[in-house]
């Protein structure tokens, strides 16, 4: 009961999120004639206002009106001096309200409004790190921290049930091919969701390899999700050679018994 109480109330929180969203576009595009599309980013940069505000004067009702005018004021600005200058010209529109909406922005407004960012007021240099403390289900690994621009090389879809163990299915996901590493995507979900307890960490570990023999270190990784669906992401060093054709994928239990493997062809991914 409580599972279906839950998903309600999300529900109608999601829905009145959606018609904000949806009438506040059907509302500016009917009248105005003005594709806007940054309601997402304004959303955001008005809460994170509101609670800068909010740390300063413990005032909820005080900062939540303060970040609205705030709003509001770059709301007129980009009226003023973007939207207006485009009027009648629908994809000029988007195109600005898209680039307005970009998540390098709204994460650099982040970064400032939260006070991390360098003594300049630059932006703090951009590093990928998961750390070295992870759960059963990705077991071992250092630290992982790349300070290089990333490029995905190519993406193998691999959507099929691995093994079943402990009353869960194993289901891959994908397989990303990064320069420097590749990230591997699976869920972990009951055998039988009417019947199942919470999910819980397996204690299940992963190896790679490919047919030229590399070697493959699990570096890092992590997992979000609910009772009956939890997504991991695990994270492997090095990528694959340019010229390997085949990467295995190998689970096994905790003991190092190898479980079920999987071969996934390399050449011609995307």
């Amino acid at each position: 009961m409580q599972f279906w109480v839950i998903q309600t109330l999300n529900s109608l929180a999601l829905g009145g999120l959606l018609f904000l969203l949806s009438s506040g576009f059907s509302l500016i595009f009917g009248l105005m004639r003005i594709a806007n599309l940054t309601h997402g980013a304004l959303f955001m940069l008005g809460a994170y206002i509101g609670v800068s505000i909010l740390k300063v004067v413990p005032n909820l009702w005080l900062a939540a009106l303060l970040g609205g005018l705030a709003v509001a004021a770059l709301g007129g600005l980009l009226e003023r001096f973007l939207l207006r200058q485009l009027a009648g010209n629908i994809l000029g529109q988007v195109l600005v309200t898209l680039g307005a909406d970009l998540a390098r922005v709204r994460g650099q407004v982040i970064t400032l409004l939260s006070g991390e960012a360098g003594e300049a007021g630059e932006p703090p240099a951009q590093e990928r790190v998961i750390l070295q403390d992870m759960p059963a289900a990705v077991a071992g690994g250092p630290a992982f921290r790349a300070q290089q621009p990333a490029e995905l090389v190519r993406v193998v879809p691999l959507v099929r049930e691995l093994v079943r163990r402990g009353g869960y299915r194993v289901m891959l996901i994908s397989l990303e091919v990064w320069s420097g590493w590749v990230h591997l995507r699976y869920a972990l979900l009951p055998a039988e969701p009417a019947e199942a307890p919470p999910l819980v960490d397996l204690p299940i570990r992963w190896r790679l390899g490919d047919d030229l023999d590399t070697a493959y270190q699990l570096v890092g990784g992590g997992s979000a999700g609910d009772p009956l669906l939890r997504i991991y992401h695990l994270s492997f060093q090095p990528a694959p050679p340019s010229d390997a054709n085949t990467l295995t994928i190998t689970v096994q239990d905790q003991d190092g018994a190898d479980l079920a493997a999987v071969e996934v062809p390399l050449a011609g991914a995307s």
